[in-house]
């Protein structure tokens, strides 16, 4: 038999929630999940958050779900941002900001979904962790509209191919030991949005 395909939205933020968040917090949700959306942002949540939290909507690597939206924002929350960032699911939409997080970014910008281009984005909001190092945007061989917030981290640098044509929007302000440049190629084209 075919199973309903789901769309739901699990809305949990500014409650009282504390602890750590569970690998299998979405284990009994179920697999005809094909669009979630989850807040649980402005709770007293600790820890890091699992790589493995999507693994209910995947099968054997393969996405059962097409769109996520993910508010953690405002939990205290430590550890790097998640590698399920871009993994399976198409379409992202990830917000982590006022956190306590650290490590780079940088492999945000591959993905293992099998979705053609016209059908992937992602957006991160990271604005007001500890995230660090230089952050390097790619050229890739498969573009999907990025849009990305990393403000107020420890950043302390950033190169951009010149053909990352597919970056729709950046923000680094904030981070005060940034150095690098922007190819002159974007200001040209007037479809990026920069806030430097």
């Amino acid at each position: 038999t075919n199973a309903q395909l789901l769309a739901l939205n699990l809305d949990l933020g500014a409650n009282l929630l504390e602890g750590s968040i569970s690998a299998s917090l979405l284990g009994n949700i179920g697999t005809n999940v094909v669009d979630l959306s989850l807040d649980l942002s402005l709770n007293g949540l600790t820890g890091s958050v699992p790589d493995a939290l999507l693994q209910p909507f995947t099968t054997n690597g393969a996405a059962q779900c097409n769109s996520l939206h993910l508010n953690l924002s405002r939990c205290g929350l430590v550890g790097s941002i998640p590698k399920f960032i871009r993994g399976s699911v198409a379409k992202v939409g990830v917000f982590v900001d006022n956190n306590r997080l650290t490590g780079t970014i940088n492999d945000i910008f591959t993905t293992t979904s099998t979705a053609a281009a016209d059908k992937l984005s992602l957006v991160l909001s990271a604005a007001n962790n500890t995230l660090d190092g230089v952050l390097a945007i790619p050229a890739m061989a498969t573009s999907y509209p990025v849009a990305l917030n990393v403000s107020t981290n420890k950043l302390t640098g950033l190169t951009v191919d010149a053909t990352a044509g597919y970056l729709t929007s950046l923000d680094v302000s904030g981070n005060t030991d940034m150095t690098g440049s922007i190819p002159s190629v974007w200001f040209k084209s007037g479809s990026q949005l920069l806030n430097l």
